[in-house]
């Protein structure tokens, strides 16, 4: 992979000046958003078609010479994909649906099971710390629930917001009408730039395990943060396309076959789950060419370039497909004690089978200790 730096790729000779020109420098000038919104205000203009023109021109230049991690094909069938999926996660299908479990992971996280991992980084990491918190970048926004979900805990001067998907763009853009300070744009996370030193905050939520070029988008993330910025992500770092191991494998069965028939039911099919096969890479592929495509080296890699304030992982190593497509049959109060039976085991086998979700809070520097 080369980098592009200064117009030379990095390791190669400078560029070559033009014969009958004499070679000159000028000052390296970042394009600030804050400071043209502020420009742009100041005469009566709205900034948000400057700022769509900005992205764009930032995300043709950043394809211009280099290879692209995925195709472009793949890249549409997985923003197809996720705008016909996009609710499947209000359908009582997925394990974090499960009110229990939701509070499972705060307290993981955060150590309350009222305290989500945004309101725990607007708390500590900015209101009691003294850091600025005006501008804020997510990465993989979707239909754009997490952007409006922040403005409970801070009123930002800006939020930008990039996914894949133009049809779940539409959706976030709709769905933030009452927030003026959010902004959305359709991005490829793999080739995109972002203006520098510009953020307060980035945010990825379930979304850089779709990412192929990791180590091209944590430059940028870096590029973006400047010394007090902090960049925070909730993942799936477990196996590359779910290839997981015989013995996670033996550990879901196992704890499937405890339970009772009537919790097993699959309300989409109504057939009882008897037994869950771990899918081929070539099938989880199919489905999205993303899909998991490099989650195994997200936290080695982030330990690597950025400093790791804190990691918190919250398992999902056997609820994550355990509960699934059956999550809703734990909604109801008496089947709590099956639950918590669950968790228990999962509890049990983390030490040895590892955590296959966890949050992270980084900053741009790259050493430090882990908390």
């Amino acid at each position: 992979m080369y980098v592009i730096r200064n117009g030379a790729r990095a390791g190669s000779a400078q560029p070559r000046t033009l014969p009958g020109l004499q070679a000159r420098r000028y000052p390296r000038r970042a394009i600030n958003f804050s400071t043209l919104t502020r420009r742009a205000t100041a005469f009566g203009k709205d900034p948000s078609p400057m700022f769509s023109k900005l992205f764009e021109l930032r995300q043709k230049i950043g394809s211009m010479g280099a290879p692209r991690a995925v195709p472009s094909e793949e890249l549409r069938r997985t923003a197809q994909h996720w705008q016909e999926h996009d609710k499947d996660f209000c359908k009582q299908r997925h394990w974090t649906e499960i009110p229990a479990v939701a509070a499972r992971i705060r307290s993981k996280i955060t150590g309350s099971p009222h305290e989500d991992l945004f309101g725990y980084v607007v708390r500590k990491y900015f209101a009691s710390s003294g850091r600025p918190l005006r501008t804020a970048l997510s990465l993989g926004c979707g239909s754009g629930g997490l952007e409006v979900g922040l403005t409970q805990y801070v009123t930002l001067q800006r939020h930008d917001a990039i996914d894949i998907s133009e049809g779940l763009i539409e959706q976030a853009r709709n769905n933030a009408r009452p927030f003026p300070q959010i902004h959305y744009h359709v991005a490829d996370l793999n080739t995109c730039i972002f203006p520098i030193a510009e953020y307060d905050l980035i945010i990825a939520h379930q979304s850089l395990h779709h990412v192929a070029n990791l180590e091209g988008l944590f430059q940028k993330v870096q590029s973006a943060m400047h010394a007090q910025s902090i960049f925070i992500f909730d993942e799936y770092i477990g196996p590359r396309r779910f290839q997981w191991s015989d013995r996670q494998m033996e550990a879901i069965n196992a704890a499937l076959k405890l339970l009772p028939p009537q919790l097993t039911l699959d309300p989409s099919t109504q057939a009882y789950r008897r037994e869950i096969h771990r899918a081929t890479p070539k099938h989880v592929a199919d489905v999205d060419p993303t899909e998991a495509i490099r989650s195994d080296e997200i936290m080695p890699l982030a330990r690597t370039m950025f400093q790791v304030l804190e990691f918190r992982p919250y398992g999902g190593t056997l609820l994550h497909m355990l509960l699934h497509m059956i999550a809703g049959n734990f909604m109801r109060e008496e089947n709590q004690p099956w639950l918590e039976l669950l968790f228990h085991i999962e509890d049990c086998l983390l030490p040895e089978l590892g955590s296959d979700f966890a949050a992270a809070i980084v900053s741009r520097n790259s050493c430090g200790d882990v908390i």
